[in-house]
């Protein structure tokens, strides 16, 4: 987290290299290096609409929303993952419950300028660690719908990334900085400023109310403490049994004070972040402090 080297990746299942061969046809694509693939974020790009909401003041930590289960924009309508909805919150319950109806709110007021945050925050290009077929994300270009801002706002429609490009915003959103990593020692560096330092104490403290008390609270490391956000992106895959598949998601950074580390899990098909995702994030970081 402080200084942009890359420790670990991995990616499961894995092959051995001296039969590649017996992997090329395998299923669950072994060959495929999920550290550096495109996916939709889902919910983790929560993370880079709420920066750009505080940059650009759109909102504030007072704000009340209300969120009754769904919000219609157009002809779209946009349901909150709790049916019922979450009622009355602020920013930062919004963002700990991860409610779909504050953020497509926050979609809506920000519009494009959530497209140009993401550039700044390192989505969109490469990470420059080296590793061949390292894809670069994607965020979505031309003339956009007002129900396009709510996707995007949820991490869908145009926008991929991959898991070590989340490991970069996080370390981005720590550092206040862009980023690049390294894999060799010392190698990192970090360019500009892209966050206020006020954006970034606010966006940590609701990172730490995620694990605390919100949709993140596997997560949860005794002693240490950790802060972070789930995602639950919807794939467009559909599961052998016919279910759509959902892929999830949990990106945080321990401990809480002075973070040292930063940790990226994506589950495919694993369904919610919170409670798949999340204690995996867990189980690493236990180990690693």
């Amino acid at each position: 987290a402080t200084n942009g080297n890359l420790l670990a990746a991995a990616s499961n299942p894995t092959f051995d290299p001296n039969q590649v061969e017996s992997a090329l046809g395998a299923p669950g694509a072994p060959l495929l290096n999920r550290a550096i693939h495109n996916y939709y974020p889902g919910s983790v790009f929560k993370l880079v609409v709420t920066a750009a909401a505080l940059e650009e003041k759109v909102t504030s930590t007072d704000e009340r929303f209300f969120d009754p289960g769904y919000r219609d924009v157009g002809k779209v309508r946009f349901r909150c993952w709790l049916e019922a909805g979450h009622g009355n919150l602020n920013l930062a319950e919004g963002f700990a419950q991860s409610c779909n109806n504050v953020y497509v709110e926050l979609g809506l007021r920000l519009g494009a300028k959530m497209v140009s945050y993401a550039e700044q925050l390192g989505l969109g290009t490469k990470t420059g660690i080296g590793l061949p077929q390292e894809e670069s994300g994607s965020l979505p270009q031309g003339k956009f719908a007002k129900q396009d801002f709510g996707n995007m706002a949820l991490g869908q429609r145009g926008i991929q990334a991959t898991p070590m490009q989340l490991a970069r915003l996080v370390v981005a959103i720590l550092q206040g900085r862009e980023v690049k990593l390294s894999l060799f020692p010392g190698e990192g560096q970090f360019g500009t400023p892209v966050l206020s330092a006020k954006t970034r104490a606010l966006l940590r403290s609701m990172m730490a109310d995620v694990v605390d008390h919100g949709t993140g609270s596997r997560a949860q490391i005794p002693l240490y403490g950790a802060g972070g956000k789930t995602g639950s992106a919807q794939t467009g895959r559909v599961s052998p049994w016919g279910e759509p598949e959902v892929d999830a998601w949990f990106a945080g950074f321990c401990p809480l004070i002075n973070p040292r580390y930063v940790i990226v899990v994506l589950l495919e098909g694993g369904g919610s972040g919170g409670n798949a995702a999340a204690p995996t994030f867990r189980r690493i970081a236990t180990k690693i402090l």
